[in-house]
């Protein structure tokens, strides 16, 4: 008859519990969306759908919400983890006077 430490069963069962949590837990990919030519805020929703982050690299002190996508990193279609940074440059249109 083979005996079974009861330490080790508890063991394997808490470490197939962790790895098992894990697993369901992982960040799953996502796809980044293609941005061109969107708004800011457009962007930004359609990045934050996919579980993504936005920053952009432009002007600092410009109102995020009035610049259009015109580039962008990770390219369209690339998958990535959940939580990526899509990294966006924006161009700014003057707005009319008056609105």
């Amino acid at each position: 008859m083979t005996w079974i430490d009861p330490e080790s069963v508890r063991e394997v069962a808490e470490n197939f519990a962790r790895e098992t949590s894990y697993r369901r837990n992982r960040p799953k990919p996502g796809v980044v969306p293609d941005l061109a030519g969107l708004l800011f805020h457009e962007a930004m929703e359609a990045c934050y759908g996919q579980g993504l982050r936005l920053r952009h690299t432009s002007d600092p002190d410009a109102v995020e919400s009035e610049g259009v996508v015109t580039g962008q990193d990770p390219p369209p279609g690339t998958t990535v983890p959940i939580r990526t940074v899509v990294t966006v440059s924006l161009r700014f249109d003057s707005m009319p006077e008056g609105g």
